[in-house]
């Protein structure tokens, strides 16, 4: 499970610029992307996304708007079908490593580990109570 850290907030630290860049260098965000092009035929396509891009292109496909995926990494595979065929979703599995799920288990994983963060700031918050009330 990856780790992830939280600010004295409890906010997510996300990595800075620099760190994604050093990561679009050997690595790439998998993603499965489908919709309708311009002349009404449905589409699939799974997507290497750069790091770096990551961020701007979940925005856009979240409002979605209209994304050309070359400009975000390198087209896997695709096709013009409502989805991807079976043997594409095996074949983007088994060398990908691709995960449909992963997104859920990633919340759950941030969720988990914000849990253990709060308990961990209540636990020294406690302690510091408890060797005040000690000192008196």
């Amino acid at each position: 499970m990856a780790t992830f850290s939280f600010d004295h907030t409890g906010a997510l630290a996300l990595p800075d610029t620099n760190a994604l860049l050093k990561a679009d260098e050997d690595s790439a965000v998998v993603v499965y992307v489908c919709g309708v092009v311009d002349d009404g035929r449905p589409y699939y396509a799974y997507i290497a996304v750069k790091p770096s891009l990551y961020p701007e292109f979940a925005r856009l496909s979240a409002a979605q708007a209209e994304i050309t995926p070359e400009a975000y990494g390198i087209i896997l595979a695709s096709g013009f079908a409502a989805e991807a065929p079976a043997e594409v979703i095996a074949d983007m599995r088994h060398t990908y490593g691709f995960d449909e799920t992963y997104l859920e288990k990633l919340r759950q994983g941030v969720i988990f580990q914000y849990h253990c963060f709060l308990k961990e700031k209540e636990d020294k918050r406690l302690s510091g109570i408890i060797a005040q009330l000690q000192k008196k």
